[in-house]
Parts: C-alpha cells; sequence; structure tokens
C-alpha cells in the first residue's frame, strides 16, 4: 500500500513538473487513462488535495494554483527540485516508466538496463530513515557461503551502476564504523520498533566527497591527486567534459590531440575500473604508484591473450 501510494505521489508530481502548468482537469483526464489507475476511476478534488499536501512534505517543494491563469498548478521553487540531483532522478526515471506503460506497442523498439533485485526494499528504507528506525536485515555477501542477521541504523542510500547501496551502523554500537549494503543482496528486511539518534555530523555527501564509485575506505585508498590524459581518438574529451567522473574533475590542459584532466580522490578499485573501462583513450600520468599499477594490471592482460586458447574452447 505505501508503495502505490508513493508511486500516485510522483505521478501527481511529474504531471505537475512536466506540463509546468497543469487544471486539475487536466490531470483528472491523464489519470483515467493512466496504468496506475487500476479501478479505471475519476480522481476526486479531496484526494488530490491530500496528495498535494503530502507531496510538498516528502519533496519539500510548494505547488501553487494560479487562479489568473485558468486555476492551474504549478511548482513555486521547481529551480530548487531541478538542482536537486535525486529528486530530480526520481522524477525523471518515474516520468520515463509512465510513458513506456503508456506505450506498450513500442516494447519491441526499446531497450533498457537490467535492474537488479532489491529495488523493493527502497521505500521501506526511506520510511526507516525518515522515522530515524531500526532495521532487522538477513543480508547474504558474496564473501560468505550462509546469510546473516544483523540490527541496523540505516543513515543513507546511494545508487552507483543500476544498483542501490544502503549505508548504516550496527543498532546500539557506536564504536562500529559505517557499512555499506547492497540492496541486491538483501535477503529480508523488517522495520523495527526501535528509533535511535543519528549523528547529524554525518552526512551522505561529506561521507563519499573523496570516494569514486561505492568504496569509502581511506585506510585502503588515500586522498591524493590524480591526472590523467585523455585522447581525442572517438571525442573522448567530450564525453569527460559532458559527464565527469567525479566532482572535482579539473581540465587543466585542452587541444586538439587530447586533454589533461584531474581530480583530488580515493584512487579505488571502482574508480581504475572505471579508467581502464576506456581502454587505450586514458592513460593515467600521475602518482607514480598508480600509473605502476595500471601498467601491471594491463600487462597481466596481455599475457592472458597471449596465451593459446584451445585449452578453454574445447
Amino acid at each position: 500500500m505505501a508503495r502505490d501510494r508513493f508511486n500516485k505521489y510522483l505521478w501527481i508530481l511529474s504531471q505537475i513538473y512536466e506540463s509546468e502548468r497543469i487544471t486539475f482537469e487536466e490531470i483528472n483526464r491523464r489519470w483515467l487513462i493512466s496504468p496506475l489507475n487500476d479501478s479505471g476511476r475519476d480522481l476526486s478534488k479531496r484526494t488530490f488535495i491530500n496528495h498535494r499536501k503530502e507531496i510538498e512534505s516528502i519533496f519539500d517543494i510548494t505547488i501553487s494554483c494560479d487562479s489568473r491563469d485558468g486555476h492551474k498548478y504549478y511548482i513555486e521553487d521547481r529551480d530548487t527540485l531541478d538542482k536537486d540531483h535525486l529528486k530530480s532522478w526520481m522524477l525523471s526515471t518515474f516520468s520515463l516508466s509512465s510513458i513506456l506503460l503508456d506505450a506498450k506497442s513500442l516494447n519491441n523498439r526499446i531497450i533498457s538496463e537490467r535492474i537488479p533485485k532489491g529495488n523493493n526494499f527502497l521505500i521501506l528504507i526511506i520510511e526507516a530513515m525518515k522515522e530515524n528506525k531500526c532495521l532487522m536485515m538477513e543480508y547474504k555477501s558474496f564473501y560468505k557461503e550462509a546469510s546473516n542477521k544483523v540490527a541496523i541504523e540505516p543513515y543513507f542510500i546511494k545508487s552507483y551502476k543500476q544498483r542501490w547501496y544502503l549505508v548504516a551502523k550496527f543498532m546500539d554500537d557506536e564504536a562500529k564504523p559505517l557499512r555499506i549494503y547492497a540492496f541486491d543482496r538483501i535477503i529480508a528486511l523488517e522495520k523495527l520498533n526501535d528509533v535511535f539518534e543519528m549523528d547529524t555530523k554525518i552526512t551522505a555527501k561529506e561521507y563519499f566527497k573523496d570516494s569514486f564509485g561505492i568504496e569509502v575506505n581511506e585506510d585502503d585508498y588515500g586522498v591524493d591527486d590524480i591526472k590523467i590524459k585523455v585522447y581525442n581518438n572517438h571525442y573522448k574529451s567530450d564525453y569527460f567534459r559532458t559527464l565527469p567522473l567525479h566532482h572535482t574533475q579539473r581540465e587543466t590542459k585542452k587541444c586538439k590531440e587530447y586533454s589533461i584532466f584531474e581530480y583530488h580522490l580515493q584512487p579505488s578499485i571502482d574508480f581504475m575500473q572505471e579508467i581502464f573501462s576506456h581502454g587505450a583513450e586514458v592513460e593515467i600520468l600521475s602518482p607514480d604508484y598508480l600509473r605502476k599499477y595500471a601498467k601491471e594490471e594491463l600487462s597481466k592482460t596481455l599475457e592472458r591473450y597471449k596465451k593459446d586458447k584451445s585449452n578453454d574452447i574445447g
């Protein structure tokens, strides 16, 4: 029920957001043909007003009605919503999902990436975070043969490469550090009545500010200044400009053949895998230990390709 209600909130907000200004009558007309409307009934004005209040509370926005412009609804602080990456992502994702549901005839013409299991826990975790409630979680790590149950305090959630991750502490154990759990490794989740007091000195932005991807471990990866060279064989520099790898990215040199980009972050495995994914078009210039590591890893790859493949093909 909570998930259905939240989806309805997102649907109403997306109609107002995408239209910029829209009447209640137009919202209701769209609701009558929406795949979310299982009953096929009208959206009552009272229900709409109640949902509007909940939407304003959840998303921290103001939805106003302009009586001088045909009683059209609009978002007052639209710029604030646009600057919030999470809220914008939720809206754009939901809007796309609604469009795809409405265009079932195009199923054979649109391909999307596979989303791993675990997203069904998202709303429950958000509710627990909002109420500062603890969770009882059964979790099966890739590195252990058996699952285990643990009571946790949910702090943050983050998406990375089509996966959701939960950052949490063990319940009633302040000495324990924050840990990161992948949604798709969660077997079962239950919200407890126990309430925890979150350390307000820690924010998600601060926690991940020096990391790339989902890894956060300063003991293994100290924060360092990293310089890479991006060759323009296939306009690769434009790719980096339009989709920066990290918020610290700076382009310090630009010419026709290549560009130099610099970063200040933890050079984790996630970061190195991203660099390697661009093949020969990206070269690590410094620090020296990272350049040496890249050479060693690429040499291992090259050695494997030198081997006779006949033994593995059969």
